[in-house]
C-alpha cells in the first residue's frame, strides 16, 4: 500500500488541482498528472493509487478517452521516460514503440502501429534478424487488459512501484500467473529492425494509467475487430 505524501493547500491559496498530487507525482507528464487529480477529485485527496480498486477506477476512467494523438506524442516526448533502442530493453518492462510491419509478406490480418508490450525474450531468425517477443496488451478491450493486468501484476519483482520495478516476465511464469488465459492473443513478436522509434519505457508507477490509454493505431483492421477476436477467442478457451 502506498503511503501518501499529500501537503495541505495554505489557507486562501487558490487550488490547481495540484495540490492533490505528490512530489513525485507532480514530475509526471500533463496527461497522466491529469488522470490522477480526477481519481482523487472521484475517490478523495488521499485515496491511494497502486491498489485493485485504483486500477479498475482508472481501466473505467482512462478507456473513455479518445484525445489519441495527444496523448501519444506527450508520451513519446516525455523528459522523465527513459528511451531505449530495440538492443537496450529490458524483460518484463513496459515499452511504447512505433512499429512497421508492412513488408512481412502480408501474413499478418491486421497489426498495431503503436504497440503497448512488456517484453519476455528475444531471439534471432533464420535470416540472422533480431526478434523481440512480448506481450502487446493492446489486443485486448479494456475489461480483460484489466483482468490480465492484474494477473500480470502477480509477477511484480517489487512491493512498491518504482522506476525500477518490472514483472517476472518468462514465458512459463506468465502462462502460470494467467489463470484465464488472456495473454494468448496479446503474444506477438516484433522485428527489431522494424521498429521506427526510440522505445519509450513506461515505469510501472504508471502502469496502472498508462496501459489503459486508447493509443494503438491498427492497420488492415479497426479496434472493433480486433477486439471482436479477441474476445471470441477468450471465449473459446473458457
Amino acid at each position: 500500500m502506498a503511503e501518501s505524501t499529500l501537503k495541505a493547500t495554505p489557507r486562501g491559496k487558490p487550488m490547481t488541482g495540484d495540490e492533490l498530487l505528490t512530489k513525485g507525482e507532480l514530475d509526471e507528464p500533463d496527461l497522466i498528472r491529469r488522470y490522477i487529480r480526477k481519481f482523487r477529485d472521484a475517490k478523495g485527496a488521499t485515496a491511494q493509487r497502486y491498489t485493485r480498486e485504483s486500477a479498475e477506477w482508472f481501466y473505467k476512467r482512462v478507456s473513455k478517452d479518445f484525445n489519441v494523438r495527444q496523448q501519444r506524442k506527450q508520451l513519446f516526448e516525455s523528459g522523465k521516460y527513459a528511451h531505449r533502442a530495440p538492443t537496450g530493453i529490458q524483460t518484463g518492462k513496459l515499452y511504447l514503440f512505433k512499429y512497421d510491419a508492412i513488408d512481412e509478406g502480408g501474413k499478418l490480418p491486421y497489426w498495431d502501429m503503436y504497440p503497448m508490450v512488456f517484453f519476455f525474450g528475444t531471439s534471432k531468425s533464420a535470416a540472422g534478424k533480431t526478434l523481440l517477443h512480448g506481450l502487446n496488451m493492446h489486443y485486448l478491450p479494456p475489461k480483460l487488459r484489466f483482468i490480465l493486468f492484474l494477473e500480470l501484476l502477480k509477477l511484480k519483482t517489487s512491493k512498491k512501484y518504482t522506476p525500477r520495478s518490472r514483472l517476472r516476465a518468462e514465458y512459463m511464469a506468465i502462462q502460470g500467473a494467467s489463470k484465464t488465459g488472456l495473454y494468448l492473443p496479446c503474444i506477438k513478436t516484433y522485428r527489431a529492425d522494424h521498429v521506427m522509434s526510440h522505445l519509450v519505457e513506461i515505469p510501472a508507477n504508471v502502469w496502472e494509467i498508462s496501459t489503459f490509454l486508447n493509443i494503438d493505431q491498427w492497420q488492415k483492421a479497426d479496434r472493433a475487430e480486433v477486439y471482436k477476436d479477441a474476445l471470441g477467442f477468450h471465449k473459446s478457451k473458457r
